[in-house]
């Protein structure tokens, strides 16, 4: 990180957004990356002219004044930024990470941001981030925490390609200390990675996240930020945000298959190819052409730790909207039945010339194996 950048602020170090006039004046040199940046960060539409972002933040900075309404997380975050504009600006390119659209991503909303967005910088071995949490934050987490020992609310540290969003991705390798301890992190690591549970939720203490990796050259396109996020678990978006249906897709995806092939049946055991056991919900992606389907569930529990989601039978990108059921296979999966042969038709009244002397087929049938 670059020396010039404030890492850490003290309690001492923070004049509270009370003096309207010097705030003003700061956010008055904040180019048009800083000015996103605060919207962002403040939940409000970052969409237009600079004269008209500077504005948007000028009104609610104004109000916040009046009322008398101290706000540390603010304070900090527009002190951040002002030092950014010491900074030419192709050092800090504006990132916004892929999570903001919820129909795409549906596992968690972003709250507040902790630490801006920034490309990584190993060129010292390791990047060093700090943070504070206020007392209202340190509540809200609190509060959210589940009888099983996660959190509602969570300290989320997401890393995502920043010049590559629809290509695929190549595996990142992380580790992470929190307050000068090791923590675990896969390897490849995933992109989302809760920090909660190993830092200090106590009042304005400095939390420290020191990021190294074994192959830092695997993340040349990569940026990264710390939020607090509002997690959904799988099951909640499964019940909350159901996937569209299809009839029944599958019969004819496998009359493609097998149109060109030899063969002429083809059976289908409805088995989930991420835990081997029996799909509870079938399904695949409208970008699949293959038969098969995966179960939902386990699909997400999977894919939670993820931005960047892979069909885990044929490995093309896909997202949450490209998810759909298969009516067909649901309504026998309910019934107990997870076995399918599919095979053609024979059509015995019409035959290929004598020099073949093949069968012409005409209809696929399914077939439901007991």
């Amino acid at each position: 990180m670059n020396p010039c950048i404030s890492e850490v602020f003290s309690v001492r170090d923070l004049h509270l957004v009370t003096d309207f006039k010097s705030i003003k004046k700061k956010v008055l040199k904040f180019r048009v990356d800083e000015l996103v940046q605060l919207l962002v960060f403040l939940k409000m539409d970052y969409m237009g002219l600079k004269s008209i972002l500077q504005e948007r933040i000028l009104e609610y900075l104004k109000k916040i004044v009046e009322e008398n309404v101290p706000d540390i997380s603010l304070q900090q975050k527009i002190d951040e930024l002002y030092e950014l504009t010491k900074l030419p600006l192709r050092k800090h390119s504006h990132l916004v990470g892929p999570w903001h659209d919820a129909e795409t991503f549906p596992m968690f909303s972003e709250i507040r941001q902790l630490v801006v967005s920034r490309k990584f910088d190993l060129a010292n071995g390791q990047q060093s981030v700090s943070f504070t949490l206020t007392p209202h934050l340190i509540n809200k987490i609190l509060k959210g925490k589940q009888a099983d020992g996660t959190f509602r609310f969570e300290i989320q540290l997401n890393v995502w390609n920043c010049e590559m969003r629809e290509d695929v991705w190549n595996d990142v390798f992380l580790s992470i200390e929190v307050n000068k301890k090791p923590i675990d992190v896969l390897h490849p690591s995933p992109h989302l990675i809760y920090l909660t549970q190993y830092c200090q939720l106590k009042e304005f203490f400095k939390n420290r996240i020191i990021i190294s990796s074994s192959r830092p050259q695997s993340l040349t396109n990569y940026a990264f930020s710390l939020c607090i996020v509002k997690r959904r678990f799988p099951f909640e978006v499964i019940e909350d945000t159901p996937v569209k249906t299809v009839d029944n897709d599958t019969a004819n995806l496998l009359l493609k298959q097998l149109e060109d092939q030899v063969e002429r049946g083809y059976k289908l055991y409805l088995t989930c190819p991420i835990t081997k056991s029996v799909i509870v919900w079938p399904c695949r992606s409208v970008k699949c052409t293959h038969p098969e389907v995966f179960d939902l569930l386990t699909f997400l529990n999977a894919q939670q730790y993820y931005l960047q989601w892979k069909c885990p039978v044929c490995r093309k990108i896909i997202t949450y909207q490209d998810i759909v059921m298969d009516k067909f296979l649901k309504e026998h999966l309910d019934k107990g039945l997870f076995k399918f042969a599919f095979y053609k038709r024979r059509n015995n009244t019409k035959f290929t010339d004598n020099i073949d002397g093949g069968i012409q087929c005409e209809v696929e049938l399914i077939a439901i194996e007991d």
